[in-house]
């Protein structure tokens, strides 16, 4: 009766072993997710920072250009 009831002891601590592994397993599967979203968001953000430095860069040469220009007159 001993050894049952120990193997029942066991057995439900097993099974809540499981449910925990189980809810562990869906979390990291969450934080996955959540993980690619952040370094998709982080690579669009590199690229139009990219272009705002070369658009800005393409603006201020221009508008040295200019200055130039007009200055030489």
């Amino acid at each position: 009766m001993s050894t049952e009831r120990e193997l029942g002891e066991h057995s439900v601590a097993i099974d809540h072993m499981q449910k925990d592994m189980d809810e562990v397993k869906e979390d990291i599967r969450h934080l996955k997710i959540a993980v690619d979203n952040i370094e998709t968001m982080l690579s669009e953000i590199k690229g139009g920072r990219r272009m705002a430095m070369w658009f800005c860069g393409a603006i201020g040469s221009a508008i040295t250009t200019v200055i130039y220009w007009w200055a030489g007159k």
